[in-house]
C-alpha cells in the first residue's frame, strides 16, 4: 500500500514540483501531492501519512 505525503507550499514554482516529481518517480511506496488545506473536521482522519509545511 503506498502512503501518501502532502506538501503545503506557497507560490513557489520551483522546489515543491521537482520534489514531488522525485519522489513520484520512485518506486518507493510513496506518492506526494501538492494540497490546499481549507476547513478541517475534527473527527475526519487525513489520508496523508505525513505534511510538509514549504510556506
Amino acid at each position: 500500500m503506498s502512503q501518501l505525503l502532502g506538501i503545503v507550499h506557497g507560490r513557489e514554482e520551483t522546489f515543491p514540483p521537482a520534489l514531488l516529481a522525485e519522489l513520484n518517480a520512485r518506486q518507493a511506496g510513496l506518492h506526494g501531492e501538492s494540497i490546499i488545506v481549507s476547513g478541517v473536521e475534527a473527527m475526519d482522519r487525513s489520508p496523508y501519512r505525513l505534511l510538509v509545511d514549504r510556506i
